[in-house]
């Protein structure tokens, strides 16, 4: 959260020191789907996530943004396991992993032609988690940690518009730099608990792949004409 107060800073001293600086503000709904990278864990299982948030965006030029975004995250992992002690050789079993959080993001975006490129973090706060676990349904316990931060990087272009309102969509990878579990995760050595035999992982982490959808209102005119327009494959 320093660096998050930091680059905030930053922004604001270019903002006062532009006299040409204009802002967006916009609408973000991006799903998708996940898998946990590890080594030596189970099958994963394709699970539909999503995000929708607000988003805010400070450009000091019409090529270079800062785009901050401020909502809501539904993760969700599957997993198929088989050959669990103690169980049915022939049973494979599937557990389900979902979890909510409140999600805010600062991202650098470079606009060429229509076109952008982005990258920057996410900072994550768990506020809801649920395991659906067919083997072992008394396995109790947050086992997810309640803050973590994840990398985007992200390609897109805008769609259709104006100078006013447009419409962007594009691709961002999503990876997380810390352990997902919890203490208490890591304790019952989750997700791979049902093999005693294992040796513990060290980090349990997820890569992302998410559609993203923008809805853009521009500001630019209350500076001048030219600010906030951007080539649109659509024109409207």
């Amino acid at each position: 959260m320093n660096f998050f107060w930091s680059v905030l800073i930053v922004i604001s001293q270019v903002a006062a020191a532009k006299a040409q600086v204009w802002f967006d503000l916009g609408l973000n709904y991006g799903f998708g789907t996940g898998f946990l990278m590890n080594q030596n864990l189970p099958d994963n299982i394709p699970q539909l996530g999503s995000c929708a948030s607000f988003k805010l965006g400070i450009n000091p030029s019409e090529d270079h943004a800062i785009v901050l975004e401020f909502g809501h995250a539904r993760r969700s992992y599957g997993m198929e396991y088989a050959n669990i002690p103690d169980q049915d050789p022939t049973k494979e079993f599937i557990s389900f992993l979902n979890f909510d959080a409140f999600q805010a993001a600062i991202l650098y975006r470079r606009t060429t032609e229509g076109s952008f490129l982005e990258i920057g973090p996410v900072f994550s706060g768990v506020f809801s988690q649920n395991i659906q676990n067919e083997f072992d349904p008394q396995l109790n316990g947050e086992v997810m940690n309640k803050s973590g931060v994840r990398g985007v990087l992200g390609v897109g272009g805008y769609i259709i518009g104006n100078e006013y309102i447009s419409l962007a969509a594009g691709i961002r990878l999503l990876y997380d730099f810390k352990d997902l579990r919890s203490n208490f995760g890591r304790e019952v050595n989750y997700p791979i608990h049902p093999y005693p035999d294992n040796k513990n992982i060290k980090s349990l982490n997820a890569l992302d792949a998410y559609i993203n959808l923008e809805l853009n209102i521009s500001l630019g005119f209350l500076v001048r004409a030219s600010c906030g327009k951007r080539n649109v494959i659509f024109q409207f």
